[in-house]
């Protein structure tokens, strides 16, 4: 979730502080640049899922489609409250962690649940309170948010409007990658495995 590039099919599309760069990989020792949007400022993250990217920023999450993969084009964003802003979906809900203070901007922070059954209208269902909120990654019905120094917490999500903790690890944690049956969780002290 804090990645800044992601692989899909055969593209690799990737991130900075303003621009999304499209890569045809087919040839994977010879890249080829296809594309170079700029999609604004302070741009964070990148999620692939299905047709479509998200993109999160300080100022919100960007949604651009990518049916035709070497150009995407964009669908819709999603305003909030300055905030340094990962971004993980699944179905017709995206989750996003707002972390404040530390030059991120919001004063406090929180864990957004977002509609995008309607994916170029989102609609902002609730919010979650959080302690630190870094990166976060999405497994069918639980969702693991890496809460800075008050550990890597798995909730429930098989009702989105709401979150039920399932389990809480007290390991300062920045990001979590899921691959099968294990979590792999980057924190200050290194890369630990679940």
């Amino acid at each position: 979730s804090m990645a800044r590039f992601t692989i899909v099919m055969d593209y690799l599309y990737t991130v900075d502080s303003s621009y999304l760069q499209v890569f045809t990989i087919q040839t994977p020792a010879s890249p080829e640049k296809t594309e170079r949007l700029n999609i604004g400022f302070d741009i964070e993250t990148i999620f692939p899922y299905e047709q479509s990217l998200f993109i999160g920023s300080r100022t919100g999450m960007v949604i651009y489609d990518i049916t035709a993969p070497a150009s995407p084009v964009f669908l819709s964003n999603f305003n909030h409250a300055t905030s340094c802003d990962p971004v993980v979906v699944n179905g017709n809900f995206a989750w996003v962690t707002l972390r404040g203070g530390n030059g991120c901007g919001l004063s406090g922070s929180q864990l957004n649940v977002i509609d995008i059954s309607d994916i170029q209208s989102p609609v902002l269902l609730n919010s979650f309170p959080m302690s630190d909120p870094f990166g976060l990654a999405i497994d069918r019905d639980k969702l693991f948010v890496c809460d800075g120094s008050a550990g890597l917490k798995i909730y429930s999500i098989s009702e989105q409007y709401k979150l039920t903790l399932l389990n809480q690890f007290q390991v300062l944690s920045y990001d979590v990658i899921l691959d099968q049956d294990k979590a792999f969780v980057i924190g200050v002290e290194g890369l630990f495995q679940y």
